[in-house]
């Protein structure tokens, strides 16, 4: 199976390049700015998509965002909201929708959907406050035999 990923756009460090996204390390221990992010000067929304090569089962889907709570402990962390879209590509290239979010404030999401057979996945950060780029850890796809409906 060809595994491959691209983004609408590239950030000009190879530590932000979308294949971070998919390279096994979720959040790095060390600190470590290991995300992909796309380009702050292309503004969003933006989009990072991942390529199967061959049309596979799936009904879940984790993303692991970065988070902007870095403050001190007596102010509440600010609360990032993520407008996404996440949808999958069959091999006559159109677009299905899996699932979409509003207002999303979480760093870890995950979507469950009814099964489908995708070659690939796009996820489109429409928004995100407080920053011109988008940015994620990681992203994940798979088929859940006891999806938790």
């Amino acid at each position: 199976m060809i595994l491959s990923v691209r983004s609408a756009t590239r950030n000009p460090s190879a530590a932000r390049d979308p294949e971070v996204a998919i390279d096994g390390v979720g959040v790095p221990a060390d600190g470590s700015a290991h995300q992909w992010r796309s380009d702050s000067a292309k503004g969003l929304p933006q989009w990072i998509e991942v390529d199967w090569g061959r049309a596979v089962p799936i009904n879940t889907v984790t993303l692991v965002f970065t988070s902007l709570a870095v403050s001190p402990p007596w102010i509440p962390p600010a609360r990032p909201r993520r407008p996404t879209t996440v949808s999958s590509h069959e091999q006559r290239g159109r677009r299905i929708p899996l699932a979409d979010e509003k207002g999303n404030w979480r760093r870890f999401r995950r979507h469950e959907f009814a099964e489908t057979a995708a070659q690939g996945l796009r996820l489109e950060i429409l928004r995100a406050e407080g920053r011109p780029e988008a940015r994620l850890y990681e992203i994940r796809a798979w088929r859940n035999e006891t999806p938790a409906r």
